[in-house]
């Protein structure tokens, strides 16, 4: 396990959101929604970004997930990086979204308090 990904287990993340909707589409504002609330609430939480919840990294919405982050430091954006690698190959996400295993992603499930996955089929 490398540094980063200890670092980022042993974070608090008490309430994570699985995010497999496309960017576009309008589950995707629901994801944001939801992660905002929790972290109103003063919850410590990890979205965590599969499939074709990935490109929110890549997308416009990305801005979204930026500023969410910068002003709420106990949220973690994590993206499957076997999904990213399919879709955008060498390309490194941007900050703070960081590259995670689907390993690291159900021990940190385990982990939490909840879960709620958003999109997918």
């Amino acid at each position: 396990m490398s540094s980063a990904e200890t670092r980022r287990t042993d974070r608090c993340a008490e309430h994570i959101v699985l995010v497999r909707a496309p960017a576009g589409h309008d589950r995707a504002i629901d994801a944001l929604r939801l992660a905002q609330a929790w972290l109103e609430g003063g919850r410590c939480v990890l979205a965590f970004f599969h499939g074709d919840g990935v490109d929110h990294a890549a997308m416009d919405i990305r801005c979204q997930w930026q500023a969410l982050a910068a002003a709420h430091h106990s949220l973690d954006l994590a993206i499957c990086s076997a999904a990213w690698q399919r879709r955008l190959i060498d390309k490194q996400p941007p900050a703070p979204f960081e590259l995670s295993s689907l390993v690291q992603f159900w021990y940190r499930a385990s982990l939490g308090r909840a879960l709620c996955c958003i999109g997918g089929p």
